[in-house]
């Protein structure tokens, strides 16, 4: 499932991406342990002692329980749905008939998961009619009474009428998952304009109970068949295969959708809505988008991969496709990034693009990541919640196993440097097992440590294995457990049988214990003993992460050859002395790069020169970069930055756009530089950091540049940049375009520029649209806007003041997210602040004796809105805070530690 790496690029201000989906709470935890070295007087020891405190909360609240897999009392072989849907109630009408066997002890009852339901009849199935049985309920759980003792031998089937009523169950949520109902109604009274009516539903981790009676369980598997009746224009989608439709004749049709093949019940779904479905196959199985109507034409940009995807991925698995075909539907106000139902992966609404967005940043990733999990997740699947990383650490190594083999090596690195900064943010302030048994809550299990940290595991073992061997393993793993559940040491075992090597060293240190290694590593040539002389000291907190056991490669650069040395880092402190005919002309350490964990590496500069210039591939060079530009002469860093801005690959050529020093750029080299890669280069987001860098010059002579950008540039992202930068040199010419583009486009990107530049430039009249992109829960970084969007209402009115602090309320009190929640709070002080300061002007007058009896009056009525206006902002904020619920955010609260000028 795509959710922490999705919201973490929530927090971005670029690309749509990971997931991962968790590093929103990544951020504010990453500000407040820097704050402790911050001279800022608004963020500074208080603020550290938050942190150090809530990451004391946290520890504190997580339950020392041991949490195991769900204890087998019943094993359910078949579910059998008949669907009805009461739109305007939001309700489920179900008849469920569902078949299950005891698991090995005879039983005489058992208990189902079914939340917040209408249970209007348990019955026994029998071969001439229905039985029907005592039971209890809860509210959570059926406890069902059999009419008499079942042996493991035994087969029985029940029939259970319900209502689900979704919406009137009390939901939690979390930074991963944002809700947890299990089914979802979109517009469902038709009052929405732009939004179509849809039910989709979302199952993980324990949700889909919520919609159908159940065991809900990764540890358990069945079959399913599911009839949906819906009204005629809407299509269905399900698991399997749709196997008939039948009209009706009152306006609605029934769809039978079957599987035949067992999965786990949080991975059965429904979609039903308007939707224009386009089928392609592939080996002669059925391959289909659903997507609204005007994307249609863009399916091919969008998912046209998919069938290359599923060849390749069955290719390198040696496991072909188990699923009986495969459908990506697109849903409305989904609760995550993206979901891997077993053969029908649902997908959030930002994956529809245009050719102009999706120059900016396509989904690739979100394909990919859903697809793999069709095998990790889906055809062999995690046992328990604590074993998710079988799921999810392979779901994020299969995005990089398709970049790696469509887009080459340098961009998939780049992914894998992604993988590694997301797992080393949360590790700030979060170091646990991969493999966790102890913790507070499952949807904890949804983070960098699960998906990112993970990934770059699998990388590791695959270079220390070889290819052949670690894919042969892999093999070896799902055909074994093929629909079926594994835990960690059954993919331990896979890989052992295979290499013939004990890897319990492996997986304790990675799978089943806490940290990475954090290397310092002192490199020097001894001419007189012809040796590279190569120190390694582990620095982790050895109470806290383990001593590693690291295989590494170190290479040796000569003009005419490389010479590979393997070696074994195994000690706290560890010495290599490599044999060296003369000075290499580079030491590579950690030649392949697969290391997870940090390394200080300290070797002469010329040595980073040499590998910026004389490696290949991008996580070479981009290491040498970052040496260079810390450590190297301002001289030595420029020109090689320089060069930089015309490496042949984008990553490599943002980073030095990012980096170069334009302060004494008397001569306008390097501007001219950018100007040429603003205009011409091929990759958006390099167009784009050019202009920001360029807005830097402060020089008007760039206006034309940003002004002929806005007009011609076909992406969305470089005009949003070039808007920006016009208006801080000419704030009238950049609200002027401002004025015209949001008449005419509606894209996130431009449009969080453009409020922006509202909420500094703007005037009553722009009020209404910075309100609708508050509100607008797919506007990317929105406490951004929320936090700012105070600044703007101080210069406003009363009336437009007035209006808009029932927004700033709701946001502040219901907002599942809490760095919007904090940004409505930060935003009513700012209001709050200015009329304290009406407050100290009227107050002035008035003590001034003013003679004037209408300026009398008129300091009296500034004195008398000012304080009813405070009363009421300040009962505003102090229920939001009341009200708060989160534990992080209630320590800032209490504290009253400001982080505003932190969140940019």
């Amino acid at each position: 499932m795509l959710t922490f790496t999705y919201l973490y690029n929530s927090l971005q201000e670029n690309k749509n991406y990971p997931t991962t989906s968790m590093r929103c709470f990544i951020f504010l935890f990453t500000v407040l342990f820097f704050a402790g070295c911050s001279t800022n007087k608004k963020i500074g020891s208080s603020a550290n002692s938050v942190f150090l405190d809530t990451v004391q909360v946290i520890e504190d609240r997580v339950e020392k329980i041991y949490k195991p897999s769900e204890k087998r009392v019943v094993d359910l072989i078949h579910t059998k749905l008949d669907l009805t849907f009461d739109w305007s109630n939001r309700y489920v009408n179900g008849k469920a008939e569902l078949q299950f066997v005891p698991y090995f002890y005879p039983i005489n009852e058992f208990s189902l998961d079914a939340k917040g339901m209408n249970i209007h009849s348990v019955e026994l199935m029998l071969s001439d009619s229905n039985q029907k049985l005592s039971y209890d309920y809860d509210s959570l759980m059926i406890k069902v009474f059999l009419d008499k003792q079942y042996s493991r031998n035994d087969t029985f089937d029940l029939f259970i009428e319900y209502t689900a009523k979704t919406y009137e169950l009390e939901v939690e949520g979390s930074e991963a998952i944002t809700e947890d109902r299990g089914l979802y109604f979109v517009n469902h009274d038709g009052k929405e304009e732009d939004k179509p009516m849809q039910i989709w539903t979302q199952g993980e981790t324990e949700a889909n109970s919520c919609w159908f009676p159940t065991i809900d369980a990764p540890n358990e598997k069945m079959t399913q068949e599911i009839y949906l009746t819906v009204d005629e224009k809407y299509k269905t989608l399900s698991n399997g295969l749709l196997i008939y439709s039948i009209i009706n004749g009152d306006g609605t049709r029934t769809d039978y959708w079957k599987q035949t093949l067992p999965h786990s019940p949080y991975l059965a779904m429904i979609a039903i809505g308007d939707y224009t479905v386009v089928k392609e196959e592939w080996n002669d199985i059925e391959v289909s988008y659903y997507v609204e109507k005007e994307y249609e034409k863009y399916v091919d940009m969008i998912f046209g991969n998919t069938p290359e995807m599923l060849e390749f991925y069955s290719n390198i698995l040696g496991v072909n496709y188990p699923w009986e075909k495969y459908s990506q539907v697109v849903v409305r106000d989904f609760v995550s990034g993206a979901m891997e139902n077993t053969s029908a992966t649902v997908i959030i609404e930002k994956i529809q693009q245009t050719e102009r967005e999706y120059m900016d940043g396509d989904f690739e990733d979100y394909i990919a990541h859903e697809l793999f999990h069709q095998w990790f997740g889906d055809l062999v699947t995690c046992e328990s919640w604590a074993n998710l990383a079988l799921n999810e650490s392979f779901a994020t190594y299969g995005e990089y196993l398709w970049y790696e083999y469509k887009f080459g090596l340098d961009v998939a690195q780049y992914k894998l440097e992604d993988f590694l900064y997301g797992y080393l943010s949360e590790a700030r302030f979060k170091k646990v097992n991969l493999i966790r048994y102890y913790y507070d809550d499952r949807e904890d299990m949804f983070d960098a440590h699960s998906y990112d940290k993970g990934g770059r595991i699998l990388h590791m073992l695959r270079n220390y294995l070889e290819d052949e061997a670690f894919f042969e393993a892999i093999k070896s793993y799902l055909t074994k457990h093929r629909f079926q559940t594994a835990e960690v040491h059954d993919l331990r075992i896979a890989f052992e049988e295979v290499s013939g090597e004990d890897l319990n060293w492996f997986f304790d240190q990675w799978f089943l214990s806490a940290g990475h290694p954090e290397l310092e590593v002192d490199i020097k040539y001894n001419e007189q003993a012809q040796q590279i002389n190569i120190n390694v000291v582990q620095l982790q907190d050895l109470t806290k992460a383990p001593l590693f056991k690291l295989p590494l490669d170190v290479d040796l650069y000569y003009k005419d050859t490389v010479m590979r040395h393997s070696i074994k880092i195994e000690e706290k402190n560890s010495e290599f002395n490599l044999p060296a005919y003369s000075e290499p002309l580079l030491v590579n350490f950690d030649a392949e790069k697969v290391l997870l964990g940090t390394k200080d590496i300290f070797k002469p500069i010329e040595q980073w020169v040499y590998q910026y210039y004389n490696t290949t591939y991008y996580l070479d060079k981009s290491e040498a970069l970052e040496y260079i530009v810390d450590e190297g002469t301002y001289g030595v860093s420029q020109s090689i930055l320089i060069k930089a801005l015309n490496d042949k690959f984008w990553g490599l050529r943002i980073f030095a756009v990012d980096e170069i020093d334009i302060s004494q750029d008397s001569s306008e080299v390097i501007k001219n530089m950018l100007v040429k890669l603003a205009k011409s280069d091929k990759n958006s987001e390099v167009r784009s950091v050019a202009i920001e860098r360029l807005e830097e010059y402060e020089d008007t002579d760039l206006i034309g540049i940003f002004e002929s950008t806005i007009e011609k540039d076909s992406s969305y992202m470089v005009i949003a940049s070039a808007l920006q930068s016009l208006t801080k040199l000419s704030p009238e010419k950049g609200k002027a375009q401002a004025d015209i583009l949001v008449k005419k486009e509606d894209n996130d990107e431009l449009n969080r520029k453009i409020a922006k530049i509202y909420l500094k430039h703007g005037d009553e009249s722009n009020n209404a649209y910075l309100l609708d992109i508050i509100r607008d829960k797919n506007t990317r970084s929105r406490y951004l806007i929320i936090a700012d969007y105070g600044d703007f209402l101080s210069k406003m009115n009363d009336e437009v003041i007035a209006g808009s602090l029932e927004v700033l309320q709701d946001i502040g009190t219901n907002n599942k997210n809490w760095l919007n929640r904090y940004a409505a709070t930060q935003s009513l002080t700012k209001v709050l602040t200015k009329y304290r300061e009406d407050e100290v002007v009227a107050n002035g007058m008035l003590n001034n004796k003013v003679e004037e009896i209408s300026a009398n009056k008129e300091a009296t009525d500034k004195l008398k809105n000012a304080r009813e206006n405070i009363s009421k902002i300040e009962e505003i904020v102090e229920s939001i805070k009341s009200n708060e619920k989160d534990e992080t955010l209630v320590k800032i609260y209490e504290n009253n530690v400001d982080i505003s000028d932190m969140m940019e």
